[in-house]
């Protein structure tokens, strides 16, 4: 049976106004071929033409050329590395904690035909590690490293990937767990950030959609952002696109909605699962929820990095691999993309030929045992202990953020000027039914009143303060949507609260009917059914009584939407707009 379709009636107009209201014309449609959707990741850049089935996907860096004779200590490839996180604590005692928690869920899960499997032979696997060497083969590796003989300003993507580490270059990542990358260091400031943004677009765009500069304007752009983007580097990123890159016309769109709609779906419980940050959000009737978004700063390169602390307490042979080398955090990378999995009957020990790769070099061929550790480092994402982090402040909420004077939309200024129109409003109601007027203002003066206690700024916490302190003026301030929990969740418990957070009954039931898991973090085997089992043993049960399917679709973002957007949405440059 069909939900039912709400239908909204709008007044008959008079003939008079029928006759003098000129024809409507058909709705405007813009062309797909002359849009550019643009999705900026952590790790890579998405990018392509509304028309286009799959994106181009582009490391999202960009590598400068030092000055000569700078006085500024050299970086190198060291911006470059997210596996080495600051905020790693190194408690082994957490660690192992959160590993202990996921064996024993591995163990008390039965397999397919039933029985429940046994745990890999561990010191059997280290003993086969540690007697295995690395075997140069005849075939050297078919990439080069980037040729820098013409000393060129910059490099992109993967040219900037395969500078050698000798090069005066150093290595940008202009957006770092999901926003921008802003920080103290060099290269850390808000212009330098967007300046980056401006000169990797601009090349992206050129060279990998064939559109040089001068051929912007003829161009719309629509703009995926995650849905916690602060207001004010959304401002920045349209500006950059509108005013300095010169296209025709831009507009933004919420990554949680986007999703929703690549799906053909209108409402569902978004899980976005990046290389740095996972995130979710409700989106019910193609509106993203406020009061359920959710973003902590763990992905999949946590996943990664746990999969190596793992492979290395089981004698893992390629001792040469570095975490402070780039390349070798790739080639972690795609060994975890390659051997990991949440399928449960693939039990016990595998040997694998691993291949190390270094541009222009023999390939090194290593024999290698594999264990439980491809089965518990993707667990680690409900059981985030395992990544050794610090707890605090790596999960965020919606927050309205500081008062923008230039935005009309901006949530205090609607604020105010909705009290000075409801008080004058107010008033001549009040009139109108023949009360008096100074018991009307009266009653208006002490609503006005509560209004504006409701809008009094929360105390700033003061940094020499504890962080348990300042963590407790923070949840209490008005902006936050709720209190969070003072330990780092995992993704089940943060799929149940944010669903917890929608208003009402109703809308909770079609977010726990169908949940979207999208992003590239977390596409292994298995994923579907083990979130959804996840799911359903924790959800309360009146809503599992209630549901009749719960639907997990674990599809990766698709850029390339065959979508009409009519023009009344874009937010225009000087430029023309199609």
């Amino acid at each position: 049976m069909s939900p039912a379709v709400k239908k909204i009636s709008s007044p008959v107009p008079s003939e008079t106004a029928a006759t003098e209201r000129p024809p409507t014309p058909d709705v405007e449609a813009v062309n797909p071929s002359r849009v550019i959707i643009i999705q900026p990741g952590s790790l890579h850049l998405k990018l392509g033409f509304a028309s286009d089935h799959q994106p181009k996907i582009v490391p999202h860096c960009i590598a400068y050329r030092q000055k000569p004779n700078s006085n500024l200590q050299r970086s190198n490839h060291s911006q470059s590395l997210w596996f080495e996180r600051s905020n790693l604590v190194g408690d082994e005692e957490i660690i192992q904690r959160g590993l202990r928690q996921a064996e024993d869920v591995l163990l008390g899960r039965p397999l397919t035909s039933g029985q429940y499997r046994q745990p890999a032979n561990t010191q059997q696997i280290l003993e086969f590690n540690n007697a295995s060497k690395g075997e140069a083969s005849d075939v050297f590796c078919s990439e080069q490293w980037t040729e820098t003989s013409e000393e060129k300003l910059y490099f992109i993507g993967e040219e900037a990937i395969n500078l050698s580490q000798e090069e005066p270059y150093d290595i940008t990542w202009p957006f770092q767990y999901g926003r921008l990358n802003l920080h103290n260091g060099v290269g850390g400031s808000l212009s330098f950030v967007l300046q980056a943004t401006e000169t990797l677009w601009t090349s992206a765009i050129s060279i990998h959609l064939a559109i040089p500069c001068e051929d912007f304007k003829d161009y719309n752009v629509v703009l995926l952002l995650p849905d916690l983007t602060e207001r004010q580097h959304m401002k920045e990123l349209m500006n950059v696109v509108l005013n300095r890159m010169k296209f025709g016309a831009a507009f933004i769109h919420q990554e949680s909605v986007m999703a929703c709609l690549a799906n053909g779906l209108s409402s569902a419980c978004i899980v976005d699962i990046g290389d740095q940050k996972t995130s979710v959000c409700c989106v019910d009737e193609g509106i993203s929820l406020t009061s359920t978004r959710l973003s902590m700063d763990y992905g999949g390169s946590d996943i990664t990095r746990c999969f190596y602390w793992l492979l290395c307490n089981n004698g893992f042979p390629c001792k040469e691999c570095n975490l402070k080398d780039l390349r070798d955090c790739l080639f972690l990378q795609e060994m975890k993309e390659t051997h990991c999995t949440l399928n449960q009957d693939e039990a016990g020990i595998h040997e694998h030929l691993v291949q190390h790769k270094i541009p222009s070099r023999q390939i090194i061929n290593y024999k290698v045992q594999f264990g439980d550790e491809c089965l518990l480092a993707p667990l680690a994402i409900f059981f985030p202990g395992m990544f050794g982090l610090k707890q605090s402040f790596l999960t965020r909420t919606y927050n309205n953020g500081a008062c923008d004077p230039e935005d009309p939309w901006d949530d205090e200024y609607i604020q105010q000027t909705q009290s000075k129109q409801e008080q004058s409003a107010r008033i001549l109601a009040a009139k109108k039914k023949g009360i008096n007027s100074e018991i009307a203002e009266q009653s208006v003066e002490e609503s006005i009143n509560i209004d504006d206690m409701a809008s009094m700024p929360s105390p700033v916490p003061d940094k020499s303060e504890p962080e348990s302190k300042i963590r407790k003026l923070e949840v209490h301030c008005p902006n936050y949507s709720s209190v969070l929990p003072d330990h780092l969740m995992g993704l089940t418990d943060a799929i149940l609260y944010s669903i917890d957070k929608c208003e009402t009954d109703e809308v909770k039931k079609k977010m726990y009917s169908c949940i979207i898991v999208t992003g590239g973090g977390y596409m292994f085997e298995g994923t579907q059914t083990w979130i959804q089992n996840s799911i359903w043993l924790l959800m309360p049960a009146h809503y599992r009584k209630q549901l009749e399917t719960m639907d997990v679709i674990t599809k990766p973002k698709v850029v390339g939407l065959c979508h009409l957007w009519t023009m009344d949405l874009w937010t225009l440059s000087n430029g023309p707009c199609l």
